[in-house]
């Protein structure tokens, strides 16, 4: 797949990325991790409700790659009324601590019954200063249809990675037309980072990456 993604972007110029998913537990995962460096993959995503938190903390510290850091299984840990973690800490902070470059969580109004102010309190960890971290990026998801996609950076603003991937099947036109017409709604020439960051372009991701600290502990 990466191979077949490199291919793609010497012969168009984008800079499309593959992102594979991290799964085991242990020695198991690190081997994976560099299973999918030898393989040229672009980042890679971990599961902290599988994984947990731990893990991906230790696999940032120990691969160039960005990380992205995905919700699956997290409910269990949401507070619902008789305990839990807060949705800035779940969705923001605790994935910014644990060395995730991108934390992707429950839009509101798609298929999950996150509100509006849990969607500011997640950004807001994202990106608030806190002590010496950098700031990550929030990618909000679930249920995302083309006509959510200005509402969407109108709400989050444009340092922000949008994902769409039921929505580039269900709609109208083939899959290379909705990644196409996705990319044009988004108007990466909008994106203020673009002077500091280089730019990586998937079928259902666009966003700016940026790494905090490298293996050898210089800024990346």
């Amino acid at each position: 797949m990466s191979q077949a993604v490199k291919r793609g972007n010497e012969e168009t110029g984008h800079h499309a990325l593959y992102i594979p998913n991290v799964p085991g537990c242990g020695p198991e995962i690190m081997e994976r991790v560099h299973m999918a460096e030898d393989a040229g993959a672009g980042a890679l995503m971990l599961i902290p409700g599988l994984v947990s938190f731990d893990m991906m903390k230790y696999v940032s510290e120990h691969t160039e790659l960005p990380v992205v850091c995905h919700p699956a299984m997290a409910a269990a840990m949401l507070d619902k009324g008789s305990g839990g973690f807060e949705c800035g800490l779940l969705f923001g902070l605790l994935p910014r601590l644990c060395g995730a470059d991108l934390t992707v969580f429950p839009n509101y109004g798609g298929r999950f019954s996150l509100t509006e102010d849990q969607c500011r309190s997640i950004v807001g960890w994202c990106r608030d200063p806190y002590a010496d971290l950098k700031p990550i990026y929030p990618c909000p998801a679930g249920g995302m249809t083309f006509d959510r996609v200005q509402n969407m950076l109108d709400f989050y603003g444009r340092d922000t990675a949008l994902l769409m991937g039921g929505g580039l099947f269900t709609a109208e036109g083939t899959l290379e037309e909705n990644c196409r017409r996705f990319a044009e709604k988004v108007d990466l020439k909008k994106c203020s980072f673009l002077e500091k960051c280089d730019m990586i372009e998937t079928a259902s991701v666009r966003v700016s990456f940026f790494r905090r600290k490298g293996t050898d502990g210089n800024d990346k």
